[in-house]
Order: C-alpha cells, then structure tokens, then sequence
C-alpha cells in the first residue's frame, strides 16, 4: 500500500504493525509520521470510546465482565509495534511523538550515603606501572567472528584497514600486532557479533584498554549522587494523569518507609515475648 493512501485514507481500527520504510530522516516527514503512528494508537474496544481497555476500566466504563478479567490478557493486542528500516529513522520517529506528549517532571531522593552511620568510601585509580601491569586475558570471541576477523587481517593491507573502518595507524598496528599472536584469542559458541565492523572494533577496544590499579580512597562526596536525582516523569494531559499520580504517592510513602527502618532490637525483643508467651 502507498504511504500516502496509508496516513490520508486509511480508516481502520486498527492496524498493530507499522513499519516506516524511508522516512523519518526529513524534517517534513513528522507530521506524516503523527499522522501515521495516530492510526496505529486509535483503538475502540467499545463503540465511541477510543482508550485501551485498562484506562476504560479505571474510568468506571461499563464492560462486560469476561472482557475486563481478560483485560491484563489483550496488552500486546493493543500494543503498536513500530518498525523502521533504519536507526536514524526511528530515532526520528521517538523525537517526534516525545515532543507531542506534555509531561511534567518530578524529583524524588533517597536518604543519606551513610550506612549505619558508617561513611561510604570510593577508590581511586592511577595508570599501573610496567612492572604492575597484568596481561590482559585472552579476548573471548565466537569462532564466526575470529574468522571474519582474520579473513579482514589477511586480505587488507594496513592502508586499507584504516580508511575502511576509520582507524588511527596506531590502531591497525593494535590490530595487526594481536592478530600474529594466535593465543590472543579464545574462540566460544556465544555471543556472536555477526557483522565486520563491530567486531574489529570490538577487538580493538578490547584491546585499547588501559591498565589500572587502585590509588586510595576517598570518602564519597559527589561521586555517587544518584540517589538523590530520581527523575520521575508523569503526563500533564489525559486520564492516565490521576493513576500516574497516584503511584507517585505510593512510591514517595515506599521511600518515606524506608527512610525510617524497623527498629530491629526493639522487634527482636518483642517477638522473644511473644515466644515465651507461646503465641
């Protein structure tokens, strides 16, 4: 079907596959891509009311009651999968539909880096001296991609390998240097690559890696912070906005509970009554 006849006539409720082929990558193509995704999200389980089964139910829809017990069941009836041929274009497409969903932010943080009033303590590392530098362990890579790999090094001369895949001259003497000693390598069944370019960088970065080893320790300052940079996100628009806010209020009563743990001498104590009561 010609795209054009798909986001100006379609009329369907609703088709649960899309796939962009070649578009996306132009800025003109949003508001054919709004137009096209707003065919895939229309869905009308019931006459007139256009909303997943869940929201309808939250809203005190009357449904028959063998439906709503299924309603966990039909998620991935009512899911949209989209599909692009090519990275740049779905990127595209999330950018989009982000900017036309409003949402407000909210920060939430934990408690304290101290732990039963103990500091928390983070290391620091230095480049390791020559003589403190281990050999790094053989590089675990499929049989498959070593003979890519291989077949790469025996037929590209040192030219060829850095234009091809943008490599430093330092790099591809990296390369050449771990391809002559074959005990560089240790060939598995697992976690296959697949393709030439990533495994050669995988193998060059695997082996760019630079040795370190410990230098000190320091207490934590702002090295770890994240617990006091929860982000959570809730739409401004539409009727999932009540459900969302009511489990923002549970989360925050989760972190309140937590910040005020169970006194356990105090519980100890009082299960030992409880034992010698019998009960």
């Amino acid at each position: 079907m010609g795209s054009r006849a798909f986001y100006e006539g379609w009329d369907s409720n609703r088709p649960n596959i899309i796939n962009f082929v070649n578009i996306g990558t132009q800025s003109e193509a949003k508001k054919f891509i709004l137009q096209s995704i707003g065919r895939g999200i229309r869905i009308e389980p019931i006459k007139n009311n256009r909303k997943r089964l869940l929201p309808l139910i939250n809203d005190g829809i009357e449904i028959e009651e063998k439906l709503s017990k299924k309603s966990k069941d039909v998620k991935p009836l009512e899911t949209l999968f989209v599909f692009g041929t090519n990275q740049k274009a779905i990127l595209s497409v999330l950018e989009t539909l982000k900017g036309e969903q409003p949402e407000e932010e909210h920060q939430l943080s934990l408690f304290d880096k101290f732990i039963h009033n103990h500091s928390l303590f983070v290391p620091t590392y230095k480049t390791a001296k020559e003589n403190n530098q281990r050999k790094l362990k053989k590089l675990k890579i499929h049989e498959d991609d070593f003979a890519v790999f291989d077949d790469v090094m025996k037929t590209m001369d040192k030219t060829a390998l850095a234009m091809n895949y943008n490599l430093a001259y330092n790099d591809v003497s990296i390369l050449t240097d771990k391809h002559k000693e074959a005990g560089n390598f240790k060939t598995t069944e697992e976690e296959k690559i697949g393709r030439t370019e990533p495994v050669v960088k995988h193998i060059l970065n695997y082996y760019k890696i630079v040795p370190e080893e410990v230098d000190s320790f320091s207490i934590v300052q702002e090295e770890i912070v994240h617990y006091n940079h929860i982000k959570v996100k809730t739409s401004s628009t539409g009727s999932a906005t009540s459900i969302e806010f009511k489990r923002l209020d549970e989360l925050k009563q989760k972190i309140e509970k937590a910040k005020n743990p169970v006194n356990v001498e105090a519980k100890e104590a009082e299960l030992d009554n409880l034992l010698e009561k019998k009960k």
